[in-house]
């Protein structure tokens, strides 16, 4: 399903919001609006299973919502998908979690920055690899186990 989203230039840069939801996201370009607010759609829809969205365009909004961007220039309508979550991250922080470390903890025993231990668990970071997974579950005296399912 897509939701809209308005994206406006604003002083410092551009601005955006899933108008029918509580997602909004700022950046340096339209470009960077649009993913962070995919990413925050993804994020809020995991908690929000039952939200089917309405407005496919600013003036399906209703009229209050309308009037707020009718003294805007340049209000920028995209449709937008949630970006795609990586089951990768989700099974890391579970394991976090359900582990009696801290995120610096774990990084001081995989000798690594804490800030890679927050990069793993983010939902949309992509890019794990098999190694740093295996020093991970050796700390959290876990095993990897790696499966391709049919699609």
């Amino acid at each position: 399903m897509k939701y809209l989203g308005l994206i406006t230039k604003t002083a410092d840069g551009y601005a955006g919001q899933i108008a029918e939801l509580s997602v909004l996201a700022t950046g340096d370009s339209p470009t960077e609006v649009e993913q962070l607010l995919a990413e925050g759609l993804a994020l809020y829809l995991e908690d929000h299973t039952d939200i089917v969205p309405v407005a496919q365009r600013l003036s399906d909004l209703p009229a209050d919502l309308q009037e707020t961007y009718a003294g805007l220039e340049d209000v920028q309508e995209v449709l937008l998908e949630p970006a795609l979550m990586n089951p990768a991250s989700a099974e890391v922080l579970r394991a976090i979690e359900q582990s009696s470390l801290s995120y610096r903890e774990i990084a001081r025993r995989m000798g690594t920055g804490h800030a890679a231990i927050a990069r793993m668990v983010d939902p949309f970071y992509w890019g794990h690899g098999l190694p740093t997974l295996r020093r991970l579950a050796e700390v959290l005296g876990l095993k990897v186990e790696v499966r391709l399912l049919a699609a």
